[in-house]
């Protein structure tokens, strides 16, 4: 992902509202089964890129981040 992406998506990060923020929680489970449940390594990879984007994001909105990993423990 290139810098700009990832300063948009900062940005993008700071300002979502409790709708955004459990819909962002809403996709990291959801790309994290499609990783699980992927066959292929092409799926592996996208989806596991995909979580760890979205992993990111949710760090970025959570002041204790011990909690949110508890939280999405396997």
């Amino acid at each position: 992902m290139c810098d700009s992406a990832i300063s948009f998506l900062a940005i993008a990060s700071c300002s979502l509202s409790s709708r955004d923020k459990h819909e962002l929680e809403l996709d990291f489970k959801r790309f994290w089964e499609e990783f699980r449940s992927s066959n292929s390594e092409k799926e592996k990879e996208a989806a596991l890129n995909l979580t760890v984007d979205a992993f990111c994001r949710l760090v970025k909105q959570h002041a204790n981040v011990a909690h949110l990993v508890t939280q999405y423990e396997c």
